[in-house]
């Protein structure tokens, strides 16, 4: 119900199928056609090896996937407040999944969106930075790999 607040009425899925205007055309347009080369290859790189370490001890959303780019790298913990406010005192803008929803009763969508930390990742973050915060998780956190995603 929140998350189609924007479009209220019985025709929700007819309004949110509408063409985007031209600003957000021409913007979406120049994003794709001055994306640095190269960039995709090293955000691929860096995720998935950060992706790798954490998966030893964490549940990675996204690890398994055929070809991951890896937009958003995140884990699941049953403490993300913990995990995030460690990560805040390393210097890292982590987040929990406190704005994300899940449309209708999704008991088990739910259950993961509690667990969810949402890591700072970037392809122009340096290669010691990303691997200084797998190093601050892994050293702070209790974890459950068994329990599936």
């Amino acid at each position: 119900a929140a998350a189609s607040r924007a479009y209220p009425g019985p025709d929700f899925f007819r309004r949110i199928r509408r063409q985007p205007c031209p600003g957000l055309l021409a913007m979406m347009a120049y994003r794709l056609s001055t994306y640095p080369p190269g960039a995709m290859h090293r955000r691929i790189s860096l995720g998935t090896s950060a992706a790798f370490q954490l998966s030893k001890k964490f549940q990675v959303p996204g690890v398994g996937a055929h070809r991951p780019t890896w937009w958003i790298l995140s884990l699941l913990t049953d403490q993300p407040d913990q995990l995030v406010q460690s990560l805040w005192a390393a210097g890292f803008d982590a987040t929990p999944s406190s704005s994300l929803r899940p449309v209708g009763d999704l008991p088990a969508t739910t259950q993961l969106l509690q667990r969810i930390v949402i890591l700072p990742f970037d392809a122009h973050m340096p290669e010691s930075e990303i691997q200084r915060m797998v190093d601050v998780i892994l050293r702070v956190s209790k974890v459950h790999p068994d329990q599936p995603v």
